[in-house]
């Protein structure tokens, strides 16, 4: 949408959403939630309203560069990926605190700005996490979590964010995804019992600290992941320490 010379993006329900009415009344719920989180990484709301009996959510227009589109030319360097691993971080802590799961976290819902900073969108999707198994499957199957997709019973919290995220950087670094297969039921499978390839193998100049911090991020099992997003972003923000400390051969606990 367009007002005067700034734009909008305006997010709608899905048709099958709007035809039943519990999930229209969630879309309004969630958007009046997401209204209120403010992160730099994180698109601003600005409206929730409801039109012609249409709930929508206006938001603030994300301009830049699409990660995936990014990734596509090349992988990024180490010092590249862990900036925009740190705002996504960043910003998928707060949507959490607000007790939201974005869902979809992945390549094509990463903009990038002139300046390099990474923000989410696409709040298509996002949840209020329920702390109960979830019943419906949602998101990009590349990048789902086991227990996103059914074949992990467990709660969908942040966790699983976390996860996909794990796969972006990944991708980020190698140019292609951990686990890859023709067939869904083949690439659930792996998500769910295959343990993630070291990312070293693929690009042997990644530091250890950063494949440690990966491999704990694809972990099968959410309480074997970072269990927030802080705890992520800090052992980013301190990866040239943590590699320092793999450099002398002492003992490092993620």
């Amino acid at each position: 949408a367009k007002r005067g010379d700034e734009d909008y993006a305006v997010k709608l329900p899905r048709i099958e959403d709007l035809e039943d009415e519990s999930r229209r009344i969630n879309f309004i719920r969630e958007a009046a939630i997401v209204a209120q989180v403010r992160h730099p990484a994180l698109p601003r709301v600005y409206e929730v309203g409801e039109a012609d009996d249409c709930p929508y959510l206006v938001m603030e227009f994300m301009g830049g560069t699409s990660l995936a589109a990014e990734i596509e030319k090349n992988p990024l360097s180490e010092s590249e990926v862990v900036r925009v691993a740190i705002d996504l971080a960043s910003g998928l802590g707060t949507l959490h605190l607000a007790n939201l799961v974005h869902r979809d976290v992945k390549p094509r819902n990463v903009i990038l700005s002139d300046k390099g900073r990474a923000r989410l969108i696409d709040y298509g999707i996002s949840s209020v996490a329920t702390g109960t198994a979830d019943s419906v499957v949602a998101g990009t199957f590349q990048y789902s979590a086991p227990e996103q997709t059914g074949m992990l019973e467990r709660p969908v919290d942040g966790r699983a964010d976390l996860y996909a995220l794990g796969v972006l950087i990944f991708e980020c670094l190698t140019g292609q995804l951990p686990f890859q297969a023709k067939d869904v039921g083949d690439l659930l499978r792996m998500h769910a019992v295959v343990a993630a390839p070291d990312v070293r193998g693929l690009r042997g100049d990644v530091s250890d600290g950063l494949a440690m911090i990966v491999a704990r991020l694809l972990a099968k099992d959410p309480d074997d992941r970072y269990q927030n997003a802080a705890g992520l972003a800090s052992d980013l923000v301190q990866l040239p320490f943590l590699n320092e400390l793999l450099d002398s051969n002492k003992t490092v606990y993620l």
